[in-house]
C-alpha cells in the first residue's frame, strides 16, 4: 500500500464541493450500492465501530473503578493537607 500525503484544507473543501455535486446526481439506491462496495467506507464503518467499543470499555472502566478512584485521590489530599 503506497504512502498517502495529506491534503491541505483548501484541497478537501474542493473536494468535498466536488462530492456533493455528484452526489446531488445519484439515485439513492444507486449511491447505497455504491458506498456498501466501497473498501474506504467499509473500512471507515470498522474504524468507528472499533472507536465506539473502546469508548465504551473506557466509560464502563470509569464507572467500575470510580469509587477506588475516589479513594485514591480523597486519601492524597487527606496526606497533604496532615502535613503542610
Amino acid at each position: 500500500m503506497g504512502r498517502r500525503t495529506p491534503l491541505s484544507l483548501k484541497a478537501l473543501k474542493a473536494l468535498d464541493d466536488r462530492l456533493a455535486d455528484r452526489l446531488q446526481s445519484v439515485p439513492r439506491m444507486h449511491l447505497l450500492r455504491r458506498l456498501l462496495r466501497d473498501d474506504q467506507a467499509a473500512n471507515a464503518v470498522e474504524y468507528g465501530l472499533i472507536t465506539a467499543v473502546i469508548a465504551i470499555a473506557l466509560i464502563g472502566a470509569l464507572f467500575f473503578f470510580s469509587s477506588a478512584i475516589h479513594k485514591m485521590f480523597r486519601d492524597s489530599t487527606n496526606q497533604l493537607n496532615a502535613h503542610p
